[in-house]
């Protein structure tokens, strides 16, 4: 692995160092001595989690990372495309502000509406013990 990262470091031009380094720090992680072909998606997954979709740089790297498979895949070191598997993951939902929860629209419901969804509910409500039977005996 390591070799086709040290070729594709060599492949870049002047101004593209950051890309060489990330595929050398790849190729250090997957295991210098481990050959391409033992590459799995899972692998590359894992990597992209390790250093974190919230990084400064993830976007970045990820890229990177892209560019240098792509080569691999290019120069039929790798027997398969494995870009599509470089996939950062969002970070987490930030909690809502109040005026976020205010800022929804109002649903108007009229009286014949409400009523209709009442007796939708009750109906639901009267199903659930033959669902609950049903279940039992499918156990």
């Amino acid at each position: 692995m390591s070799d086709a990262a040290r070729l594709f470091g060599q492949s870049l031009p002047p101004g593209k160092y950051f890309q060489g380094q990330e595929a050398l720090r790849f190729a250090r992680w997957f295991g210098e001595d481990r050959p391409a072909a033992d590459l799995r998606p899972a692998d590359i997954e894992a990597y992209v989690e390790s250093f974190g979709a919230n990084s400064p740089n993830a976007a970045e790297r990820a890229e990177c990372l892209k560019n240098f498979l792509a080569f691999a895949h290019k120069q039929k070191i790798l027997p398969e495309r494995m870009v599509s598997h470089v996939r950062l993951r969002r970070g987490l939902a930030k909690p809502r502000s109040n005026s976020a929860a205010e800022a929804r629209p109002e649903v108007k419901l009229t009286p014949e509406g409400k009523a209709a969804l009442e007796r939708e509910l009750q109906e639901l409500k009267a199903r659930r013990p033959h669902i609950a039977a049903e279940l039992r005996a499918a156990r």
